[in-house]
């Protein structure tokens, strides 16, 4: 595992009983993402898909699931979809970016920003090695791309299908979601 805070949360959930599994992101994995795709922070059907297997092949879904930063808006956003339907007996949440638009103004601000010139530079290069295996749908200078909005404008929303970074942001953000959640949730 390359995050310690996941192998963490596995390793304490592993010692006290729990068996665990690991969803990566498309592109944040081992495994190439053969799609022209990646993950977005309202992409909800590949967790669906994930808990589905895991209750087939086990005969029962899991009982909780944990979610960091997008992870979290991510697992916030499909348990408000899910609503009254959704299988889990508990979620955690942490450090969730539940407006979209808003986290990304913030990390153009002060220390903020070192953080985001890494992860926009990790986001470029997730994008290049992507696209040095099939043709890139998009014609975009990545080097133009400054900020997460012009990234998720430039890149996100166009691969997506989203109208724009404002329509990505108004969608995907989990905030509008919470009040659907049903599963006991931290």
């Amino acid at each position: 595992l390359r995050s310690h805070y996941a192998g963490g949360i596995m390793q304490a959930l592993a010692e006290a009983g729990r068996r665990t599994c690991l969803m990566h992101f498309r592109n944040c994995g081992r495994e190439p993402n053969r799609l022209p795709i990646s993950y977005h922070s309202g992409k909800t059907d590949d967790p669906q898909r994930v808990l589905e297997h895991i209750a087939a092949t086990h005969g029962q879904p899991p009982v909780g699931a944990v979610g960091i930063s997008l992870g979290g808006n991510v697992l916030l956003k499909w348990l408000g979809e899910q609503g009254e339907r959704s299988r889990l007996a508990r979620a955690v949440a942490v450090s969730v970016p539940f407006r979209l638009d808003q986290a990304a103004r913030r990390l153009e601000e002060g220390g903020s920003r070192m953080y985001k010139r890494h992860l926009l530079n990790a986001m470029k290069a997730s994008y290049r090695r992507k696209f040095a295996r099939m043709p890139s749908p998009l014609d975009i200078d990545l080097d133009r791309l400054a900020t997460f909005f012009d990234f998720d404008d430039a890149v996100t929303a166009a691969l997506h299908g989203f109208a724009g970074v404002d329509d990505y942001y108004a969608r995907c953000s989990s905030r509008q979601f919470l009040p659907a959640i049903r599963v006991p949730t931290l």
